[in-house]
């Protein structure tokens, strides 16, 4: 059974998403092809479920707000959380919100590092029009690690729609 959220609890929450958030919305073409580094990454959790409802993307850079993340993000309290060496990485979490069906996704297409800056490109899935889906409510969300930058993460939106 779940416990209801208390103020304080519901505020040390937000506090916490809002110091580690970090989202653009400025058009950036990426060109796969460049001669800019492209970092490579694993993914270490990606699903329908979560219990963050909100649309955010994070960067977590130490080990205690990964544990943090990972309390508040997991439904199943046994569910162990991947470890990460934070000396040489850090992890990228991007929830897409809360989806009125099954059928949503969230992924990641690729990494580019240009000067000190890590962009990364996020593909959201939509369920097409006649694609059978489950009714639940989804939280789809997708969590990777790569090597940890001193510089900015900026996210870059592309939008998948399978709808016909």
């Amino acid at each position: 059974m779940n416990k209801p959220l208390t103020i304080p609890k519901l505020l040390f929450y937000l506090y916490f998403f809002l110091l580690t958030s970090c989202a653009t919305n400025n058009t950036i073409i990426l060109d796969e092809d460049s001669d800019f580094a492209n970092p490579p990454f694993r993914i270490i959790a990606q699903g329908q479920y979560s219990n963050i409802s909100l649309s955010r993307q994070l960067v977590i850079k130490n080990r205690q707000d990964w544990q943090r993340l990972w309390n508040i993000h997991r439904l199943q309290p046994d569910l162990k959380r991947p470890y990460i060496n934070f000396s040489n990485d850090m992890v990228i979490a991007v929830f897409a919100g809360q989806q009125p069906s099954g059928g949503y996704a969230v992924g990641i297409n690729h990494l580019k590092r240009m000067d000190n800056n890590l962009y990364v490109s996020v593909t959201f899935k939509e369920p097409g029009r006649n694609e059978t889906v489950s009714l639940a409510l989804t939280q789809p969300y997708i969590f990777i690690a790569t090597e940890k930058i001193d510089g900015k993460v900026i996210f870059i939106a592309d939008t998948l729609s399978n709808r016909k």
